[in-house]
């Protein structure tokens, strides 16, 4: 049964990357020429994490990887948004955004292209709902709800909050306010360790109604749960390092950008790629089920060195400032991405999309990294 729970878990929730003045679906970048950034960059930001993520820890990241504003640490419990509703103020936190597909419309239209190994699904196919709304889960059985979670750096929309604050403050739960009266900035999404729910989710009969239940909380799960495997400060430092870049210099970025630098990929060559262990999970299922220790799958289509940790090891291995390679796939609805990070500076060498149905790291995707690294120079 626990096979089970891990396919009906990855049609409801995705994952993503990085992104800075583009529309999420369609793929187009857009400019903002609101005033938004500048006033960004004029604004304190106020960071808000998990509460399981200790202060020092995530400050001496920050010290070290944040400059386009200065900031403070706010905790989750000690925040009070009327506080913040006078002055230059931005914001960084967690937030959750609903996207509902017709099933039949998007079949009908996501058409498969073999050139760059990507779907080009119609946006009008797409019903979204905007994380300034609260939405439900979709009951409609001709309808697949995924979940996007992801880091978000934003200014608050006073105006609009207090024109709406009789309706915000019909929501009891507190940590849901600021996902109100928003302006977005830049966001990197957040992927969900799906080991984690088997801990939370143990029965087949309940298994749907506890994932409900978990979605309807999912606010209060950002600062309470452990759930997202790269919400650990070395993997915030890299996402951190980047982001503070794109704002900085106003560099427009999608997560459906396809990278691959020659140059710097052909350091896997006779360097070890690691690899996270609930990543890992995506290509090899049978490591969960079967209890199995070994990671002699991935050899089937990768020539060159690699090696399986926890993520907080690799978590780890970034703060201690070690120079290495790591894997990354998140799921963005039902687009893949695979890419390499170089630990060091954030960079991705290589980031490339693969569409299909099956929610696992495809085959394909390991073999066109294989490929790529080899025709390095």
């Amino acid at each position: 049964m626990r096979v089970i729970f891990v396919f009906i878990f990855f049609s409801l929730w995705s994952y993503g990357q990085i992104s800075l003045g583009y529309d999420f679906r369609n793929n187009k970048i857009k400019n903002y020429d609101d005033g938004r950034m500048q006033r960004f960059k004029n604004s304190e930001t106020i960071f808000i994490f998990s509460n399981f993520i200790e202060k020092k820890q995530i400050d001496e990241v920050l010290k070290s990887t944040w400059t386009v504003t200065p900031y403070k640490i706010i905790s989750i419990d000690d925040f009070d948004i009327n506080n913040y509703l006078n002055g230059n103020f931005s914001f960084a936190t967690y937030q959750n955004n609903k996207v509902v597909f017709n099933r039949y419309k998007f079949e009908k239209s996501s058409l498969y292209d073999n050139n760059t190994n990507s779907s080009n699904g119609s946006p009008n196919t797409v019903n979204r709902s905007s994380p300034n709304k609260v939405s439900s889960n979709s009951t409609d059985k001709k309808t697949t709800t995924f979940n996007n979670n992801y880091f978000s750096f934003f200014l608050l929309d006073t105006e609009d909050y207090l024109n709406n604050i009789k309706d915000i403050k019909r929501i009891d739960n507190k940590f849901e306010v600021l996902s109100h009266s928003i302006i977005e900035i830049s966001s990197f999404l957040l992927s969900d360790n799906f080991l984690v729910y088997f801990d939370y989710f143990d029965s087949p009969s309940t298994f749907m109604s506890d994932l409900k239940d978990f979605n309807d909380n999912i606010y209060s799960n950002f600062y309470k749960e452990d759930f997202l495997y790269d919400n650990k400060p070395g993997f915030l430092f890299n996402n951190f390092q980047n982001i503070n870049n794109y704002i900085l210099n106003e560099t427009k970025v999608s997560p459906f950008n396809e990278i691959v630098t020659s140059q710097n990929i052909l350091s896997l060559k006779n360097n070890i790629l690691y690899i996270p262990y609930e990543v890992y999970c995506h290509y090899d299922i049978h490591v969960i089920y079967k209890n199995k220790n070994g990671f002699d799958k991935f050899k089937k289509n990768y020539d060159y060195q690699y090696e399986v940790l926890k993520t907080e090891e690799i978590s780890n291995k970034i703060l201690n400032g070690d120079d290495f390679y790591y894997l990354k796939f998140n799921l963005i609805e039902t687009d893949k991405i695979l890419q390499v990070v170089h630990s060091k500076t954030g960079e991705i060498l290589y980031s490339k999309r693969f569409s299909g149905m099956i929610e696992q790291l495809p085959n394909k995707a390991i073999e066109d990294l294989n490929k790529e690294i080899k025709k390095s120079n």
